[in-house]
C-alpha cells in the first residue's frame, strides 16, 4: 500500500520541502478534505504512514512534509538560526503551494498507538479526533464494521469538547493480526480496551458499543468501573451472556459462521467487496439473515439488489479496503467463534450510567430472549441508572443511518453525566 505515496520537492520559503501525499491525481476518493500530519523529533515523514492510508482509505488526502533540516528536505543555510514561527510559516505555505485552502492539522502526541498498546504486544490502530476539554469517548466496533463506521459521532463529540478515539480491535482494519486467530478469546478484548486507555494516558473515559462491541463495553464497565464514566451502547442490552439459538433454523447466519470453514469457503466464492456489500445489506434488513438448506449465508443478495440509502459506494469502498488489509480470518473467530466465553453478569450491578439504544427494526431485536431482555425489568436490576430509548425505523447500523439523530441521544448523554477532569 505503500507504493500509493507520492513524494514531491516543493520550493518553500528559499528551501526544497520534501512533502509525502496520497490523495492527489489518479486517485478521486479523497474528496472529504485534506489531513496534514507533522512528525517530532527523532521522526520523519514516514512515521505517519499508517495514518496518511487510513485517512486516505476514509477519503482525505493525506499530506506530511519533512520539516526543513529533516529527511529529505532542504537544511537551512543559518542552522543556528533557526526559529519557531519558521514551522508555522512553512505550514501556511505548504498548503499555498498545494492550493489547499483548509486542512485538518496533526500533530504527533498519540496519533498511534505503539506496539505496547495491546496485550500481548499487538497493535491496535487508533483513529483520533481532536478535543478532550470534557473527557474521553472510546468508540467500539462490531462486525463488519470498524473504526470508520463512527465516522459521524467521532467528529459530533470532538466539536463538542471531548476526545474521541476509535480503535480497530486486533485482527481487524489496520490493526495487527494476531499470531494465533484460531485461539481469539473474549477476554482479550476487554485487556486490549484497557490496554489501550493506559497507552493513552486517559484515567477514565466514556464508552460507546455497537453490536459485539457492546459487549466489552459491559463487561470492562463491571470489572473496571474506576476506568469508567457511562456506557452507551447499540443494539445489544445487558445479560446477553448465554442466550440460545436452539429454536432458530440451522441456516441462521450465526449458527453457520461458527462451524469452523463454514465462512471462509462461503466468502472465498467472491471478492472482499462483495462479501461486505452483502452482509451490510443483509445486516440493514429487518428480517434474521436465514439461509435455506441448499443456501448460503451471501446467496441472500446478488449485485442486483441496492445498498441501503444511507450507505454509500464510497463508504463500501473504505470498508473493502480495510477488510483487504485484514481479511476475515480473525473477524470470524470474534465474535462468531468465541463470545461463548463470555460469563454471564449474574447479580453484578453497574456504578456507572448506562444508555441502551435500539432501533426496532434491527433484526436483532428479533433473537430469542432480545426483546424480553428490553422490557421485563431485568436490565434495572443490573443498572438502576439506565436509559433505554428505541428508535422506530433504525435499523442495525443506527448509528450510520441516522446519524444527527444518534449523534443527539450521545451528546446529551455525555451532557448529562459531566466529569471532573
Amino acid at each position: 500500500m505503500a507504493d500509493q505515496i507520492e513524494h514531491l520537492h516543493l520550493p518553500i520559503r528559499g528551501l526544497n520541502l520534501h512533502i509525502a501525499q496520497v490523495g492527489k491525481g489518479e486517485i478521486s476518493l479523497y474528496e472529504l478534505g485534506t489531513v496534514m500530519f507533522l512528525h517530532g523529533f527523532p521522526e520523519i515523514w514516514y512515521s505517519w504512514r499508517h495514518q496518511m492510508l487510513a485517512a486516505a482509505a476514509a477519503g482525505y488526502r493525506a499530506v506530511a512534509p519533512d520539516w526543513r533540516g529533516y529527511g529529505l528536505s532542504g537544511q537551512p543555510p543559518e542552522q543556528e538560526e533557526a526559529t519557531w514561527d519558521d514551522l508555522v510559516a512553512d505550514v501556511l505555505a505548504i498548503l499555498d503551494a498545494l492550493a489547499v485552502p483548509g486542512a485538518f492539522l496533526v500533530c504527533p502526541a498519540r496519533a498511534r498507538l505503539a506496539a505496547a498498546a495491546a496485550a500481548d504486544d499487538r497493535r491496535v490502530n487508533d483513529c483520533w479526533a481532536a478535543g478532550g476539554e470534557l473527557g474521553t469517548v472510546v468508540f467500539l466496533h462490531g462486525f463488519p464494521e470498524i473504526w470508520y463506521s463512527w465516522r459521524h459521532q467521532m467528529l459530533a463529540v470532538a466539536a463538542a469538547g471531548y476526545c474521541a478515539v476509535a480503535p480497530d480491535w486486533r485482527g481487524y482494519g489496520l490493526s495487527d493480526q494476531p499470531p494465533e486467530p484460531e485461539a481469539a478469546a473474549y477476554d482479550d478484548l476487554i485487556e486490549d480496551l484497557l490496554a489501550i486507555l493506559d497507552a493513552l494516558a486517559v484515567p477514565k473515559a466514556f464508552l460507546v458499543g455497537k453490536d459485539f462491541g457492546a459487549m466489552p463495553a459491559y463487561d470492562f464497565a463491571l470489572r473496571h468501573p474506576n476506568r469508567t464514566c457511562g456506557v452507551m451502547c447499540l443494539g445489544i442490552p445487558l445479560g446477553t451472556a448465554g442466550l440460545s439459538f436452539d429454536t432458530l433454523p440451522e441456516g441462521f447466519y450465526i449458527l453457520r459462521w461458527a462451524q469452523p470453514g463454514r465462512a471462509e469457503a462461503d466468502f472465498g466464492k467472491y471478492d472482499v467487496k462483495r462479501v461486505v456489500r452483502t452482509i451490510y445489506i443483509l445486516f440493514s434488513r429487518s428480517e434474521i439473515p436465514i439461509a435455506k438448506e441448499n443456501q448460503e449465508i451471501m446467496d441472500l443478495a446478488d449485485l442486483s439488489t441496492p445498498l441501503p440509502e444511507w450507505f454509500s459506494e464510497e463508504d463500501l469502498d473504505v470498508y473493502s479496503s480495510l477488510y483487504e488489509n485484514s481479511g476475515f480470518r480473525y473477524p470470524l473467530q470474534m465474535p462468531y467463534r468465541s463470545l461463548h466465553q463470555r460469563k454471564p453478569i449474574g447479580d453484578a450491578k453497574f456504578q456507572v450510567p448506562v444508555f441502551i439504544v435500539m432501533g426496532e427494526k434491527d433484526y436483532v431485536f428479533k433473537f430469542p430472549g432480545i426483546e424480553s431482555a428490553m422490557k421485563d425489568g431485568t436490565m434495572e436490576k443490573h443498572a438502576p441508572n439506565i436509559k433505554i430509548t428505541y428508535i422506530p425505523e433504525g435499523g442495525h447500523f443506527v448509528q450510520e443511518q441516522f446519524p444527527d439523530y444518534v449523534n443527539e441521544l450521545l451528546l446529551g448523554f455525555l451532557k448529562d453525566h459531566p466529569v471532573a477532569i
